[in-house]
């Protein structure tokens, strides 16, 4: 909590695999959830899939965390999570991975 108390900020990545999960949520000061890709594609396609991730999201939400959805390809899945109440966006639908000078050349354009 030290950390915390000078303003640094924590993310989980992967949320809803491996060891991304409610317990890490107790135990840590995250500040910022990125939802897996694969709990994201699961949820376009499968109903189920769709409410658990509509759950998480409303829990996560209640805990105040920031949260990012990883492996949007589209814009119906950007629409459909931020209904659902995700507040960030990650995917090839806004970028391909691209190296850090390319991204400080990208981002040098929007200043100017």
């Amino acid at each position: 909590n030290t950390l915390v108390g000078q303003g640094i900020k924590f993310a989980l990545d992967d949320y809803g695999t491996g060891f991304s999960n409610a317990v890490s949520l107790i135990e840590y000061p995250y500040n910022t959830i990125k939802i897996d890709k694969s709990v994201v594609w699961a949820a376009m396609d499968n109903e189920n899939a769709k409410k658990v991730l509509r759950h998480s999201i409303s829990m996560l939400k209640s805990l105040e965390m920031n949260i990012v959805a990883e492996g949007v390809e589209t814009l119906e899945q950007a629409n459909e999570l931020e209904e659902m109440g995700c507040d960030f966006f990650q995917g090839f639908y806004y970028s391909k991975p691209i190296s850090a000078d390319a991204f400080i050349a990208f981002m040098q354009k929007q200043v100017n």
